[in-house]
């Protein structure tokens, strides 16, 4: 996970975000003048001083905030303010050099062109999130969708769902090249805030269902020019969401053009017994707990193993190989389909102790091969091998950055026509 909270994170609070292990949303004060701002990870150890003006004892306008840890600066933010969080162009430098300058929304940094960040809108839904579908934003229960919206005609749309814990801010950071060339070929581009649901199950289509017709509502895109897209469990969703759509399900309100997906895991029980998998060799901390929480919400969802319930894992997944024609992959038969993947098997042994049969690239090999096999033509494997890498430049085969942008956009068009 990268800086993109608006104070500074110390690494070892950073893993509770990973584990999904939620933030409470605090307040923490400047002594000196009894102005408040919002932060989810400081400590009693932690301090501030903001220089700026206080609204309803909140930072408010433009100030220069300073985040200090045992008196030693951590931290510093200067630019706009609004109800104590970042909002409006600002730069933030941090003790070990890294910095964020650019725009800020909601203390979420968002590393898009000025031009371009003025036309963001952010649209909240009127459903209370009981169930944490989203989480990484503290306790807040609220949900919403981030919208970038062309000057003038909408030609089409491009919905990103984001993966696990990702926020949709984090999407557009993790993808300015593709999102601006979209944008540039005057499409609207839609990000919802789900990044935590076990599968799509009512909650979840209930909120998709919600975003989705607000979308149409509001900006009157071509409904028939639409592309769904998504990474890991995002790209899952994607997949399924299409899918349920040509079944001609209720709870579905667009149908989708094409969908493409970004090393998307496509069969439930795959990942059932690759977390088991994952717990039993115990070699990655981060692999353990992330199978863990796995399992926990499947266990939950599905109300156990995939041996014990199979028709659970088949109905909800958007592949499966026990079943003919690939199960529900058969309704993507007619529709471009694209899977991208890094499969850098030598990664995943060194860094993971992971072996082909655990990784995401089995499946969606089949799945893909499958769809071939059923006639469609339009359904792509995007062997991406090596591109994979973390916007901090960190080496990570599951990753965004594996969409070549530009073949990506060029793609999206020839599917819209």
């Amino acid at each position: 996970m990268t800086k993109f909270n608006f104070t500074f994170i110390a690494l070892t609070l950073i893993s509770l975000s990973i584990f999904g292990q939620e933030l409470q949303r605090k307040s923490i004060t400047d002594k000196r003048t009894g102005c408040k701002v919002w932060n989810s990870y400081y400590s009693a150890d932690d301090s501030i001083s903001w220089t700026g003006n206080c609204k309803n004892k909140m930072a408010d306008g433009s100030g220069t905030l300073t985040w200090f840890v045992q008196g030693k600066q951590e931290a510093q933010y200067i630019g706009m303010m609004q109800k104590g969080v970042p909002n409006g162009k600002g730069k933030y430098c941090y003790a070990d050099g890294f910095i964020q300058d650019g725009n800020f929304m909601d203390g979420e940094f968002l590393n898009l062109s000025d031009p371009n960040f003025k036309l963001l809108q952010k649209n909240t839904i009127q459903i209370v999130d009981s169930t944490d579908i989203f989480v990484n934003d503290g306790d807040s229960k609220a949900l919403y969708y981030i919208a970038l919206v062309p000057k003038d005609s909408v030609k089409g749309v491009l919905i990103l769902l984001p993966s696990t814990h990702e926020k949709p801010e984090e999407v557009f950071n993790n993808n300015i090249k593709l999102t601006e060339l979209a944008f540039d070929k005057h499409l609207l581009i839609i990000i919802p805030s789900i990044n935590y649901n076990p599968c799509l199950n009512a909650v979840s289509l209930n909120f998709l269902y919600t975003t989705f017709s607000d979308m149409l509502k509001k900006y009157n895109p071509p409904q028939d020019k639409i592309i769904i897209a998504g990474f890991s469990l995002g790209g899952m969703n994607a997949l399924r969401y299409a899918e349920m759509a040509f079944e001609n399900n209720s709870t579905t309100v667009i149908k989708p053009k094409a969908v493409f997906a970004v090393d998307p895991p496509v069969e439930y029980a795959q990942g059932y017994y690759t977390a088991l998998r994952s717990i039993d060799k115990n070699f990655s901390e981060i692999s353990v707990n992330e199978a863990k929480d796995g399992i926990r919400k499947l266990n939950n969802q599905f109300g156990g193993a995939p041996d014990k319930f199979p028709e659970k894992y088949i109905k909800y997944s958007p592949y499966s190989r026990s079943e003919k024609n690939g199960g529900n992959a058969a309704l993507l038969k007619n529709i471009p389909v694209r899977i991208y993947c890094d499969p850098d098997i030598n990664w995943w042994m060194k860094h993971r102790r992971m072996d082909y049969y655990d990784m995401n690239a089995l499946n969606q090999t089949a799945m893909i091969n499958q769809l071939n096999i059923l006639g469609n033509d339009k359904a792509e494997f995007i062997n991406a091998l090596g591109k994979g890498y973390r916007i901090d430049g960190t080496r990570h085969p599951h990753s965004w950055s594996i969409v070549d942008a530009d073949d990506c956009v060029n793609w999206i068009q020839k599917c819209l026509q």
